[in-house]
């Protein structure tokens, strides 16, 4: 027993000291291998980078460490613990076959445990690609289908395809389940109609992307198959799904997805819970009932079995949330086409609409708010109170089409139709401010320090140009009425976070109001209870500093998750307020030790219930001022690098505009009759040499001819060309001067386009060369495959390319504009560069001794 022990730490200690060599240039020579090799090797090399992944000591070293060192190394190559690992890993999902589906998933799932990564995956596009793996217009086609298979003669093989198709949802769910830690790419998940087809893998998990999955009479049931797995399978699929309605925005779709009692089951389990076993248990109520003697696997289910109403009731609910169906009753009210039920409530519906804007290419989002005029809530019951209310919607609006601020949303129009008023503003995408905080406390994380204080700044900079710019004090400001928009900022406690923007806007003016002389408002009570100075609550006349104490109580909501002052009833909420209450004390180091007490203190006096002593919005900007200097700093050198962008996309435009102008005028040139006919009047066989001289005619029309030959003028006739016979006179013949160049200043001249052509072989045969155990000649094969892949990107144009190819060939000393390479500390990397590192890894390889051998043969 006590050798097994000191075997079993034997190898643990030699798996350790393996996976502590594992290096970033290791998972490039697994990836390569990934994408090039051929089966088994291919699939062996996704099992490896799975289970070398898997390790936390790997990924924290190999991806956490070098997610901040970006564009260091041979050609500018990013470290494959960023976007390209996930780039590269969905990319092989676009073109992998069957069998490598599994492996990729699961590597690709064990990566997206850093959340960093999930950004990176929803930047690059990668959920629609992960998603499509379940449609049935993107699988192959199956060599017959379930009903037609003959199951006296096919029974295992059938049993054989439906348990990987299994193997495969289960494998996709775990990647959804990782995505959906992200809210921004749960919700993307929900807008690519992920929840859709997730239920067909949880009703079927067998074969999902039926064509008769809607077919009761035809639609394959499991009752032959394990039930073991069709139970794991659907375990898998219900914990996806269960992320995914974490977040708050997902959860109106699950209502018709579920059933009651399932629902029900469904919401008990728990927000973020990773383990199987309680997914478990709620497959067992989606199983279907066990089959009847004789009955195969692909009887359907609404046959002799039947299914259990769960798994009928989510068949059916599945035509309803289908976001590729046709709706042929989709809504358009003056122009604007309303694509998606944003939310509602209380006081109204708000849609996501777009509307065609000047050009027909054109088209803008737009989010659009209704209100019904006969909605005694919105309106009144009177006449008068509809009035009045009209009159508070019509001052909103007037006070929206004033402001022109990037953390105010944007105003648009308002109309009326059909007795529903509308009002159209910017779509700021994102969630609102307390869905975040919702989110953060239903996975016990909280914000970054940097987030809090990019909140803080953008508001301040949004209050500032309202008190002081416009003079307007919004009087509502909860964390309900703040949108945002985040990259994955969200870090456990004690772990450090990652470098994402954060856009703010503050929505909903409808208790905003304009200050009077002296700064006052007035001493009406507006606004939500619990965000509400102590001045509004006692009744007293209140400035713009009331948003300020309202800033205060939403950072102290952002930063411990949960309101400054909550009680069981209003009236205890109010003497709270006026008291200053709250618990616990936001500058407290030992009950609020995550944060540093500048942002502390700051919040702090806020929350001042003094108004006089409160500070103002100036006051505020007054202490942040260095915070804002640096966002400034930050928006600059982002400003610069767009203007960078757009200079390029400018270069390339004229560009390709004076290749396209060239073309058209060749073109017309060819097709032109005087062209034709010019062509067509001249002889062939014109030319002779002297003294090693080159001699050729210049004819009438010649805009450009070189050195004239002293000595050599002469007469010669021929014959006129078409369009000149008419002008000339009988006898008259056109004169031909002979003109020499001197033989050094000839060249053979070669085929471009042959040229050409063996630069792109040269580069592809590079790119396809399996990885070396020379680690410098392997930099610079990445190198070279990066330049393939750039060059033959999606956004280059058959112009472009001619155009980089042209320059390759010639060795052009130019920089390489447009791929975004660099060379250790240089900042560009020219084609005469491109074109030497070609050629000596073509060498090192052999290629022009197999190129030679192939000639002497």
């Amino acid at each position: 027993m006590g050798e097994e022990i000191e075997r079993g730490t034997e190898r643990s200690g030699k798996l350790v000291d393996a996976l502590a060599h594992v290096t970033t240039r290791s998972l490039e020579v697994i990836l390569k291998m990934v994408e090039s090799y051929s089966r088994p090797f291919d699939r062996l090399a996704a099992l490896l980078l799975k289970t070398l992944l898997s390790s936390s000591q790997v990924r924290e070293r190999v991806l956490v460490d070098e997610h901040s060192k970006r564009g260091s190394g041979l050609g500018g190559r990013r470290p494959v613990g960023g976007a390209l690992l996930v780039q590269r890993l969905v990319s092989r999902l676009s073109y992998c076959d069957a069998g490598l589906f599994v492996p990729v998933l699961d590597a690709l799932s064990v990566a997206l445990r850093e959340n960093f990564l999930i950004s990176d995956l929803r930047d690059v596009g990668g959920i629609p690609i992960l998603l499509n793996v379940l449609r049935a217009d993107a699988r192959p086609p199956r060599e017959s289908s379930p009903a037609a298979v003959d199951f006296s003669e096919g029974r295992e093989k059938a049993l054989e395809r439906h348990a990987r198709q299994m193997e495969l949802v289960c494998a996709l769910s775990r990647c959804v389940q990782a995505v959906s830690v992200d809210d921004e790419a749960s919700y993307q998940v929900k807008q690519c109609n992920g929840v859709y087809l997730l239920g067909r893998c949880l009703v079927q998990p067998w074969d999902p992307a039926d064509p008769e999955f809607f077919d009761n009479s035809s639609t394959p049931a499991a009752p032959l198959l394990d039930q073991g797995r069709v139970s794991q399978a659907r375990a898998h699929v219900l914990r996806a799904l269960r992320f995914v309605f974490s977040s708050e925005r997902n959860r109106d779709i699950f209502k018709k997805l579920l059933p009651p009692d399932l629902f029900s089951a469904f919401i008990d389990v728990g927000h973020y819970q990773g383990s199987l076993k309680p997914y478990l248990r709620l497959a067992d109520l989606v199983r279907d009932p066990p089959p009847t003697e004789g009955e195969s696997p692909d009887r359907g289910a609404g046959g002799q079995g039947g299914a259990r109403p769960c798994a009928e009731w989510t068949r059916v609910a599945l035509k309803e949330i289908d976001k590729t169906a046709k709706d042929e009753t989709v809504k358009v009210v003056n122009g604007y086409r309303f694509v998606e039920l944003l939310g509602k409530g209380a006081f109204g519906s708000v849609y996501r609409a777009t509307k065609k804007g000047f050009s027909a290419h054109e088209e803008r989002t737009c989010a659009v708010k209704e209100l019904a005029l006969e909605d005694v809530h919105i309106f009144g019951a009177t006449k008068q109170e509809q009035d009045e209310a009209k009159a508070a919607i019509a001052e909103e609006m007037k006070i929206l089409s004033e402001m022109d601020h990037p953390g105010i949303v944007r105003y648009y129009e308002s109309f009326e139709s059909k007795g529903k008023v509308y009002i159209a503003m910017e779509y700021a995408g994102g969630m609102s401010l307390d869905d975040r905080i919702r989110s953060l406390v239903a996975r016990n994380q909280r914000c970054s320090e940097r987030e809090v204080w990019q909140i803080l700044t953008q508001l301040c900079l949004a209050l500032r140009y309202m008190h002081q710019d416009k003079g307007i004090v919004h009087r509502d400001l909860t964390p309900a009425n703040i949108i945002i928009s985040l990259g994955n900022d969200i870090v456990p406690p004690d772990e450090l976070s990652s470098d994402q923007p954060l856009t703010v806007k503050i929505t909903d003016f409808g208790y905003a109001k304009r200050k009077e002389e002296g700064g006052f408002v007035m001493r009406s009570l507006v606004g939500t209870i619990t965000f509400c100075c102590p001045e509004i609550v006692q009744h007293q006349v209140y400035t713009d500093k009331a948003d300020v104490w309202s800033l205060g109580c939403i950072l102290y909501n952002v930063m411990l998750l949960r309101p400054p002052f909550a009680a069981s009833n209003i009236f205890n909420i109010a003497q709270k307020i006026v008291e200053g209450k709250f618990d616990p004390e936001i500058t407290s180091r030992e009950e609020v030790p995550w944060y540093s007490d500048e942002l502390k203190g700051l919040v702090g006096r806020m929350l001042t219930t003094s108004a006089e002593e409160r500070p103002s919005i100036g006051d505020v900007m007054v202490e942040i001022s260095s915070r804002v200097a640096r966002e400034a700093d930050v928006m600059r050198g982002k400003i610069r690098l767009l203007e960078q962008e757009i200079h390029m996309e400018r270069k390339y435009f004229v560009r390709e505009k004076r290749i396209a102008m060239k073309t058209r005028n060749a073109l017309d040139r060819a097709n032109s009759a005087s062209s034709i006919s010019s062509i067509a009047g001249l002889e062939d066989g014109y030319g002779g040499s002297m003294g090693g001289a080159s001699e050729w005619p210049v004819g009438v029309g010649d805009l450009e001819s070189p050195k004239i030959a002293p000595g050599h003028h002469h007469h010669v006739a021929t014959k006129a060309p078409l369009g000149l016979a008419k002008t000339l006179k009988q006898g008259e013949t056109l004169t031909k001067t002979k003109i020499s160049i001197p033989q050094r200043n000839l060249r053979v001249l070669t085929d471009p386009v042959v040229d050409m052509l063996t630069q792109v072989h040269k580069l592809t045969l590079v790119s396809q060369l399996p990885p070396s155990l020379d680690l410098h000649s392997d930099e610079r094969r990445q190198f070279l495959q990066r330049v393939h892949h750039h060059l033959f990107a999606s956004d280059q144009r058959a112009g472009s390319i001619k155009a980089h190819l042209a320059k390759l060939v010639e060795g052009s000393e130019e920089p390489v504009e447009g791929l975004g390479l660099s060379i250790g500390k240089h900042e560009s990397v020219s084609y005469a560069h491109v074109s030497g590192v070609l050629e000596e890894v073509l060498r090192e390889t052999g290629y022009y001794l197999e190129h030679d051998n192939r000639q002497t043969a």
